[in-house]
C-alpha cells in the first residue's frame, strides 16, 4: 500500500467518526476528495474521479456563501468537472466546470494566494469550449484570464513558464481560426520566452520545443520565410530527441517533424532531406504495425518517397524496398480500392526492373541467389482479386522466365513450376483459355512428381484446379485429374483445417461425377456440416495400435475407395497430414500432454462409420474389391450401394467405412468367429452407422421396411449410439437431426417399428438381464441360415460360444 492509500484509508476513518452536521465533516469531505483526485491522477481510475467529485460536492453544500473554504470547494469541484468532462466528452460538465471557476474567481480578490490558479483554471476551461464548440469569445476572453495569470507571474516565479506556454497556446488557436499574422507573431515572441525558461531537464522542454516549432512553421507557410522552416526543423529534432522510443509522445513528434521536412523537401529537393525524410517514415510505418488505422496511409507515403529516391539513383535495395512496400499494401488494403490496382500495376513494373537487374548480373554474385519466383510471392497472394486482370500476362511472363532460371535440378525449380501453375489458372479462370488449363494440369503433374508429398505445392491451387477440370470435363481423363489434385489437396488439409471439408466435398462430388459417368443417376451429394523424435514417433505408432486394436481388421479409405487391412491403415496414417501436425509439434508439450494430443488426433482421424443393410443381389464380397479401387468398378448393384456408402462417409466427413459384405473374409472360419463375436463391439466403438432403406422413399414408411425383419440387425440398431437413416436414393429419411437416436419423431417410429422402448433404443446395454424381453425383440426376426438367429444374439446377450458357419 502507498502512501497515499494511507492517507485515504486515514481519512476515511476519520469522516466516519463525524455525525451528520459535525463543523469537521466538512474538512473531512474535502481532504478525502482531494486524496482521491490524486489517485485519479496518479492511476487514471476515472472511479476515483467519480468518487472525489461526489465528495466535493458534499463539502461545498457545508462550505455555504460567506465560508471562509467556499472558494477552495469551488476551485476543487471545477477541476474534477474539467476533467470528467476530458473524460467523457459531456458539454454539460464542462459548462459546469466554467460556472464553478468563474465563482471560484470571484471570491478570490486581488492579493489571494490562488487568484493566479483561479485565472489561470477558468481559462482552460474557456479554451476547452472554444476547441469544442468554435465560440471566438470564450477564446478572447480565455486569451485576457491567462495574461491577468501572467501579470501574477512575474519574471522569477516558478509558474511564469506555464503561464507563457498556455497564453501563447491561445494566440496560436486565434491565429488558426481568424489568420490574422499579428496574433501568430505573439504565439511565436511567448513561445520563445518559454522555451527560455523551460531547460533541457524540464518536464515541459518538449513541448515548449515543439510548440515554437509549430508556430514557426505556421509563419512559414504564411509568409515563406526559410529561415523559420528551418528554425522549426531544429526544434522538432530537439524535441524529438526527448522522446526516445516507447515515449508516449515519439508519433507525434515523428509525425511534425517529417511534416516540416516535406515542406523543406518540396522547396529545395535536396538528397539529404529526402533521406531524412524516408527514415522518419519508416520509424512512424514501425509505429503503424498492420491492423493500425493508419497502416496503409503510412505506407503510401513512404513508398511515394522511396520511389523519388529509386527515380534519382536505381538503387536495387531501394527497388527492392517499394516492392515490399507495394506488397504490404495490397495485403492490406480494401478489396476494389482504386489504390489496389495501382500499387499493383506498380508493383509489376518493379518486378520487371528487378527482373533486369538479375539478369545483369553474374552468377557467382550474391543479387542472382534471389530468384524470381521469390520476388513473384509478392503478387500471388493477390491475382484473385481483379485488379490484377490488366497486369495478368506481365505476371505470368515473369514467372516463366523464372522457371527458365531454374530449370530441373535447381532448388527452386519446383517452387517455380508451381508458381507458373498458380499464375495460369488464375488466367485461365478470368479468360477460359483451354490452353492455359492444360498447361497448368502438365505443371502440377510435374510438381507431384518430383514432390510426392504436394508440400511445395498450394492446397488452394490444387482445389481450383480440381475444380475447373471438373467443371470442363471434356476429356476422359478430367474427373481422373480432379480426383488426384483434389487428393493432394486433402493432404495438405488434414482434419482441423479450416478447409477440410471443402476438399473432403469436392472429392466425393468428383467421385460421383465419375460414377454418374457410367450412365447410372444416383442421389447428388449434399455436404453436411520434448521427447526425442524417434520416441515421439513411437508413440504415435504405440498409440495408433492400441486405438486401432478394437477395430475391425478391414476398413475402406473413403477418400481412395481402397480397402486397407491393419498395416494400410496405420501406412496411411504417418503420412497424412494429421502425423505431420503432430510431428512438428513433438516439442511444443511435456509428454503427458503430447499423449493426449496424440490419443485426441489418432481417434478423430480413425473413426469409421459401418453400414447397415438388408442384403440384395450381387453384394460385392472381400475377393471382388480387394487391391481394387471400388469407385472405378461399373456401378451396378451391391456395387453401386458400396460406392454411395463410401460417398456419404466421406461427406459427412469420415475417412474409414465398414460393410459386412466385403471387409470380412467369409472363407476364413478365424476371421469370420471373430468378426461374429466382435460384430456389437465394432457397433458400439464406431463413429455412426447408416442405415440403408432399400424399400423406403418417403417419410412415414420406415416402419414397413424390411430390415426390421431380419436378425443381424436387431444388433445394428441396439449397439450404435449414433445413427441415420437412409432412404433408396441414399438421401436422408429425416433431415431434422445429426443423430437420429436423439430425434424424437424417429424414436417414436422405430418404438412403433420394433417394439422396443425409448429406455432400450438410446442406451442399451448387453447382457442377459431381460432376457424375455429381448427373446421378444428377436421373435418377428429371421435370418437365411437358421444358426444365424442364435448368433446373431451373441452380442446381444453378451455370450460367447464357438461359431461352426459353413
Amino acid at each position: 500500500m502507498t502512501e497515499l492509500d494511507d492517507k485515504i484509508a486515514r481519512y476515511w476513518k476519520e469522516l466516519e467518526c463525524y455525525p451528520p452536521g459535525d463543523t469537521g465533516q466538512a474538512m473531512a469531505f474535502y481532504n478525502l476528495a482531494c486524496s482521491l483526485y490524486s489517485k485519479f491522477m496518479e492511476m487514471d481510475d476515472i472511479a476515483n474521479l467519480e468518487e472525489a467529485l461526489t465528495l466535493h460536492q458534499s463539502a461545498l453544500d457545508l462550505h455555504p456563501p460567506g465560508h471562509s473554504n467556499r472558494s477552495d470547494s469551488l476551485h476543487s469541484l471545477a477541476l474534477c468537472f474539467s476533467n470528467w468532462y476530458n473524460k467523457q466528452g459531456t458539454i454539460a460538465d464542462l459548462e459546469q466546470a466554467i460556472t464553478l471557476g468563474r465563482a471560484a474567481l470571484e471570491l478570490r480578490s486581488p492579493g489571494h494566494s490562488g487568484r493566479a490558479w483561479a485565472f489561470n483554471n477558468l481559462a482552460h476551461y474557456l479554451r476547452n469550449r472554444f476547441l469544442k464548440l468554435g465560440t471566438n469569445g470564450d477564446l478572447d476572453e480565455a486569451i485576457l484570464l491567462y495574461q491577468s495569470a501572467l501579470d501574477l507571474h512575474p519574471a522569477g516565479h516558478s509558474k511564469r513558464s506555464n503561464s507563457l506556454h498556455d497564453l501563447a497556446l491561445c494566440f496560436s488557436d486565434r491565429y488558426d481560426k481568424q489568420g490574422t499574422i499579428a496574433d501568430l507573431q505573439e504565439a511565436i515572441t511567448l513561445g520563445r520566452a518559454a522555451l527560455e525558461l523551460r531547460s533541457p531537464g524540464h518536464s515541459g522542454c518538449a513541448w515548449a520545443l515543439n510548440n515554437l516549432a509549430y508556430y514557426l512553421r505556421n509563419r512559414f507557410l504564411k509568409l515563406g520565410t526559410n529561415g523559420d522552416l528551418d528554425e522549426a526543423i531544429t526544434l522538432h529534432q530537439s524535441a524529438l530527441d526527448l522522446r526516445p522510443p516507447g515515449h508516449s509522445d515519439r508519433l507525434s513528434s515523428l509525425n511534425q517533424l517529417a511534416s516540416c521536412l516535406s515542406s523543406r523537401f518540396e522547396k529545395l529537393n535536396t538528397v539529404t532531406d529526402l533521406d531524412e525524410l524516408i527514415s522518419l517514415r519508416r520509424a512512424i510505418l514501425d509505429l503503424h504495425p498492420q491492423g493500425h488505422g493508419d497502416h496503409v496511409e503510412s505506407i503510401d507515403k513512404l513508398f511515394l518517397l522511396v520511389r523519388k529516391r529509386v527515380q534519382r539513383h536505381h538503387m536495387a535495395a531501394h527497388l527492392d524496398e517499394c516492392i515490399s512496400l507495394e506488397s504490404s499494401a495490397l495485403a492490406s488494403g480494401e478489396a476494389g480500392n482504386l489504390g489496389r490496382a495501382t500499387y499493383l500495376h506498380d508493383l509489376v513494373t518493379d518486378l520487371h526492373s528487378r527482373f533486369r537487374k538479375l539478369e545483369n548480373v553474374q552468377e557467382a554474385h550474391p543479387d542472382h541467389a534471389v530468384s524470381l519466383h521469390k520476388l513473384l510471392i509478392y503478387v500471388t497472394d493477390h491475382i484473385d482479386d481483379g485488379d490484377a486482370a490488366p497486369v495478368v500476362d506481365a505476371i505470368v511472363a515473369i514467372a516463366r522466365a523464372a522457371l527458365k532460371l531454374c530449370p530441373t535440378g535447381h532448388p527452386d525449380h519446383i517452387m517455380s513450376l508451381a508458381t507458373l501453375a498458380a499464375l495460369l489458372l488464375r488466367r485461365f479462370q478470368q479468360r477460359g483459355a483451354v490452353a492455359d488449363l492444360d498447361e497448368v494440369v502438365v505443371l502440377y503433374q510435374e510438381v507431384l512428381e518430383l514432390c510426392p508429398s504436394g508440400s511445395l505445392a498450394d492446397a488452394s491451387h490444387l482445389h481450383d484446379l480440381a475444380q475447373c477440370l471438373s467443371e470442363r470435363s471434356t476429356k476422359s481423363t478430367d474427373l481422373d485429374d480432379a480426383i488426384k489434385f483434389e487428393q493432394a489437396a486433402l493432404a495438405l488439409r488434414p482434419q482441423g483445417h479450416t478447409y477440410h471439408t471443402e476438399s473432403l466435398n469436392s472429392l466425393f462430388n468428383y467421385r460421383q461425377l465419375k460414377i454418374k459417368g457410367r450412365g447410372v443417376s444416383t442421389q447428388s451429394a449434399r455436404p453436411t456440416g520434448t521427447t526425442s523424435g524417434s520416441r515421439f514417433k513411437y508413440l504415435i505408432k504405440e498409440t495408433v495400435f492400441d486405438i486401432l486394436k478394437g477395430f475391425p481388421p478391414r476398413l475402406l479409405d473413403t477418400r481412395t475407395g481402397m480397402l486397407c487391412d491393419r498395416d494400410s491403415q496405420v501406412a496411411q496414417f504417418e503420412k497424412s497430414g494429421e502425423c505431420n501436425q503432430l510431428l512438428s509439434s513433438a516439442s511444443a508439450t511435456d509428454a503427458p500432454a503430447q499423449a493426449a494430443d496424440i490419443r485426441a488426433v489418432v481417434s478423430t482421424y480413425f473413426r469409421y462409420v459401418t453400414l447397415s443393410h438388408r442384403w440384395g443381389k450381387l453384394e460385392p464380397l472381400l475377393h471382388n474389391i480387394d487391391g481394387r479401387v471400388i469407385y472405378d468398378l461399373d456401378p451396378t448393384n451391391g456395387i453401386l450401394k458400396l460406392q454411395s456408402f463410401c460417398l456419404a462417409c466421406g461427406q459427412h466427413g469420415y475417412l474409414w467405412a465398414w460393410s459386412d459384405t466385403c471387409c470380412i473374409d467369409k472363407e476364413s472360419s478365424t476371421e469370420l468367429q471373430e468378426a461374429i463375436g466382435s460384430m456389437f463391439s465394432w457397433y458400439r466403438l464406431l463413429a455412426l452407422t447408416m442405415v440403408h432403406l432399400a424399400d423406403v422413399s418417403d417419410a412415414g414408411a420406415l416402419i414397413n421396411s424390411v430390415w426390421f425383419k431380419r436378425g443381424w440387425t436387431l444388433q445394428e440398431l441396439l449397439a450404435p449410439r449414433t445413427m441415420l437413416f437412409f432412404t433408396r436414393d441414399w438421401s436422408l429419411y429425416w433431415d431434422g437431426s445429426s443423430n437420429h437416436k436423439e430425434d424424437s419423431t424417429i424414436l417414436g417410429e422405430l418404438e412403433r417399428a420394433t417394439g422396443i422402448t425409448l429406455r432400450y433404443l438410446t442406451d442399451f446395454h448387453l447382457g442377459v438381464d431381460s432376457a424375455r424381453s429381448r427373446l421378444q425383440w428377436a421373435s418377428t426376426r429371421c435370418t437365411t441360415r437358421p444358426e444365424d438367429m442364435a448368433y446373431s444374439l451373441l452380442g446381444v446377450f453378451g455370450l460367447h460360444i464357438p461359431v461352426l458357419h459353413h
